[in-house]
């Protein structure tokens, strides 16, 4: 790759990047979401996989952040995106879906929206999708200090006792209550530190 194209691209991704951020803020705004939710436990067997794989960047650097061992601390900026090559690649949702979260939660209740999850946070649909008329969501943020749209005192606890959870990305509608699609990945969060790392896919 030349360093004509790497600077092409680097410029395409902060963009991109900053477009993200725009349409993520106006999300906020047009959802009303109300902070305090109350969060209950559900979900169980039988709840189905991820809906396709989920993979984790460090996009300050536009690198692939999974190694073996690799730790990432809550504030670390870091996102999901659907591709462990290119951080470009969008996670697709179901075309009637009409708002994404980024979402924390026990494993089983991937799917309850945000009266299921244990933290979560809007995200937002590409403004500008590579597929004309595609629900495309662009380096959602993975990063955990970023969860905290609902329940304060759950999304602390997740800080505080640790464990393993279901973190990714959530495509909804009725503002958050019901899922249309989930794309996430098993981590281990540090007690008390916050600190997490990220299973690998299968489990190997």
């Amino acid at each position: 790759m030349t360093a004509e194209t790497d600077g092409a691209r680097s410029e395409r991704s902060r963009r991109r990047r900053r477009t993200v951020i725009v349409a993520g803020a106006a999300g906020v705004a047009l959802l009303g979401i109300v902070v305090g939710v109350i969060v209950a436990w559900s979900g169980g067997a039988g709840t189905p996989p991820s809906d396709g794989p989920i993979y984790l960047w460090d996009t300050a650097a536009d690198e692939f952040a999974e190694a073996p061992g690799a730790t990432f601390a809550a504030e670390r900026s870091v996102n999901w995106a659907g591709d462990d090559t290119d951080s470009l690649v969008p996670i697709v949702c179901p075309a009637d879906s009409t708002e994404a979260f980024t979402f924390i939660s026990r494993a089983g209740s991937e799917r309850t929206g945000i009266s299921g999850w244990q933290a979560y946070s809007v995200s937002g649909f590409d403004p500008e999708p590579t597929v004309a008329g595609r629900l495309e969501v662009l380096l959602p943020v993975a990063s955990l200090d970023y969860q905290s749209d609902g329940s304060l005192p759950a999304y602390e606890a997740v800080l505080r006792d640790g464990g393993t959870w279901s973190a990714g990305l959530a495509c909804t509608t009725d503002a958050g209550r019901a899922v249309t699609g989930a794309f996430y990945r098993t981590v281990q969060i540090a007690a008390d530190a916050g600190s997490f790392t990220v299973d690998p896919i299968g489990g190997k």
